[in-house]
């Protein structure tokens, strides 16, 4: 169970999930479990709002997760509008600074952490 009460599903299933948004692009976590109720809950946000969003990238940067997304898979220049897209950008950009606020090994509130010119995001226990 997360912090929210909520069971957050098996990086397995979360794979599954990103991958079916992510049209040939093979997505893998590559950061620990502390964010993964973080990107289970965005991307359940991301397909409320936007069922077909296209998963462009997942990775990590400077301590916080980066999610790179377009509402929908792009077939022409005007795929979705200003108003999809500005929506979309808050939503993920609001789950990217809580990613910033969260260990990204236990899921405890934490900050960034440099070490050897990389940056994490640690609690004080991991």
């Amino acid at each position: 169970m997360d912090q929210s009460g909520t069971d957050t599903p098996s990086k397995e299933t979360i794979v599954a999930a990103l991958n079916a948004h992510a049209h040939g692009v093979d997505i893998a976590l590559s950061f620990g479990e502390g964010w993964w109720t973080l990107l289970w809950d965005l991307h359940g946000s991301l397909e409320l709002e936007f069922p077909e969003y296209h998963l462009l990238a997942l990775s990590q940067d400077s301590g916080s997760m980066v999610f790179e997304a377009n509402p929908k898979l792009r077939t022409s220049r005007r795929s979705w509008t200003s108003r999809d897209y500005a929506v979309l950008r808050e939503t993920i950009e609001a789950a990217q600074e809580r990613s910033s606020l969260t260990c990204e090994l236990c899921g405890e509130p934490s900050d960034i952490v440099r070490s050897d010119e990389l940056s994490h995001t640690r609690c004080l226990t991991c």
